[in-house]
């Protein structure tokens, strides 16, 4: 076990009636595009300060009015984001999300230098975690390359994200991107049960053609399969056009993403097409809340027309109709949503940040940057993960015991494969964590640790099913804790607990079509009525 890990479990020992308090800190050839650093020591001019609204932390390195004006724009953004994808259409997290903005000039000098450093590479705790790469990249060779850092970019776990933002230290007022692809993936992928993917393609296009005003969200005139096709459509509203029956799109599979084909151009648009008719203005005070309706169900069960005329009250030809007569309309002129009921309040003042914030999320930025890095650039990994260690230890032998920072150490080691020194981490950290994927971690570590003696005794499995009895009430939902569950069920001496088996019958609910999955939950079924 590291030096880090050693320290972290005896701060948590010593805690005890001192866990409240508070603590303050003072601040911290080719081309290639890396992340951003949190630099966590005294390098910079500004010390690091925190806010914290319902749902969101931000940790600023930036002056405070550019700040709490990029939350405020950001806080509006998501909210005219439910225009568009409602509340109840987007995955939820128990945990906040999680915001760093930082200095663009001072922040990327230092990162520089950090990478730049050849110790980076050869200091004792690098060994010891064995973090050094046989490819990394020397010193000379970094010079020679044309590094670039990221100035915004948004980190996903499976059941958290953290947006790092780098500021121009001259502008006044930094107003966020709406939305980007990546994030509304996220969105929208984890949600549970599953959106269609015609409705997740619809909303990703109508994002991207959108203009984000101060109360609603504007769309663009809309786009359809050839530039002779959209002219004629604007110009005459009698120009011929050709609409895929409903069903093809409602029912059918959605084209391959590499799929250019007139049919797939013309799925795609039409898919767009039906969600833009439901969801602009209209003088049907019905149709939003009967399209998100429809969605809701279609999620959990088949489509069908049936289904679709309870919800709208005509079938597949009235709608493909509808959409004939409204596609001209479309593409002539912008059009713009209902506007937003409310919108947030002005974000409050910031304050100095604890010792504990900061290393809440520099904690877990480190631990997904290195992630990021080793899939996209493996031989910087070494780099970053020296980097994210120096952090982590040097936070833990301050006695830190933030749950944020908590979780994010354990989670380090599990994603590190160190499941050894993960187990007594995620016991810790599951105590009062927030975190789903905390108590799936300790119940996986402590399922292959009793499997590999070739027995699951029932003090074990309950245990591990306790764990995800604790996951399963956080939030999002995650398919690994049903899967564990069913596996668990399957394999455990003795018989299960009434809650057990809500496990069982809450993953079928949560996944009506992930084959793979209800297949499992099916043979812990089948396991269960046997004698």
């Amino acid at each position: 076990m590291s030096p880090r890990h050693l320290a972290l479990l005896a701060a948590i020992a010593a805690a005890g009636a001192a866990a409240g308090a508070t603590e303050s800190a003072e601040g911290f050839g080719r081309v290639v595009t890396l992340p951003p650093l949190i630099v966590t020591g005294n390098q910079s001019s500004r010390a690091w300060e925190f806010l914290e609204v319902p749902g969101l932390q931000v940790l600023s390195r930036v002056p405070e009015a550019t700040a709490r004006s990029f939350v405020d724009e950001y806080q509006r953004t998501q909210q005219l984001l439910t225009l568009i994808l409602p509340a109840e259409m987007q995955v939820r997290h128990s945990s906040p999300q999680l915001i760093v903005l930082n200095d663009q000039v001072e922040s990327s000098a230092m990162e520089k230098q950090l990478l730049e450093d050849p110790r980076a590479v050869t200091s004792p705790l690098a060994r010891t975690r064995e973090t050094a790469d046989t490819a990394a990249v020397t010193r000379d060779q970094f010079l020679r390359l044309g590094v670039k850092f990221l100035s915004n970019l948004g980190l996903e776990d499976a059941d958290a994200s953290i947006i790092y933002v780098l500021v121009d230290p001259k502008a006044s007022r930094i107003t966020p991107l709406k939305p980007t692809y990546g994030s509304l993936r996220y969105l929208m992928a984890g949600r549970t049960p599953a959106l269609p993917e015609w409705l997740q393609i619809a909303v990703e296009t109508l994002n991207e053609i959108s203009i984000y005003n101060r109360d609603r969200i504007v769309l663009n005139p809309a786009g359809w399969i050839s530039r002779l096709e959209q002219a004629g459509l604007r110009t005459n509203p009698e120009f011929p056009r050709n609409l895929l029956a409903t069903a093809d799109i409602l029912e059918g599979p959605p084209p391959a993403a590499s799929d250019t084909s007139d049919r797939a151009l013309r799925w795609r648009a039409q898919a767009t097409l039906f969600a833009r008719w439901a969801l602009v203005e209209s003088r049907d005070p019905d149709r939003r809340a009967q399209f998100w309706r429809y969605v809701d169900r279609v999620s959990a069960e088949a489509p069908t027309e049936e289904v679709f005329r309870a919800c709208f009250g005509f079938g597949y030809a009235d709608l493909r109709d509808f959409l004939s007569d409204f596609l001209p309309l479309s593409a002539q002129a912008p059009m713009s949503t209902p506007r937003a009921p409310s919108l947030p309040p002005a974000a409050p003042r910031f304050r100095l940040a604890t010792v504990g914030e900061i290393a809440r999320i520099a904690g877990e930025w480190g631990r997904l940057e290195v992630k990021f890095v080793s899939q996209q650039y493996p031989e910087f990994a070494a780099r970053y993960k020296e980097h994210v260690a120096r952090s982590l230890d040097d936070f833990a032998r301050q006695g830190i015991t933030d749950q944020g920072f908590l979780d994010a150490v354990a989670l380090e080691r599990c994603d590190a494969g160190d499941d050894q020194a993960a187990e007594s981490l995620l016991a810790v950290a599951a105590r009062d964590t927030r975190r789903p994927r905390v108590h799936l971690e300790l119940a996986r570590v402590r399922y292959n640790r009793a499997v590999a003696t070739g027995r699951l005794g029932a003090s074990d499995a309950a245990a591990i099913l306790d764990s995800l009895h604790r996951a399963r009430a956080l939030a999002p939902p995650l398919a690994a804790v049903y899967a564990l569950g069913a596996e668990v069920l399957i394999r455990m001496e003795g018989p299960p607990r009434p809650v057990d088996l809500e496990l069982l019958a809450e993953g079928a609910a949560r996944y009506p079509k992930d084959p793979v999955l209800r297949s499992r939950l099916a043979r812990a079924q089948e396991a269960l009525k046997k004698p």
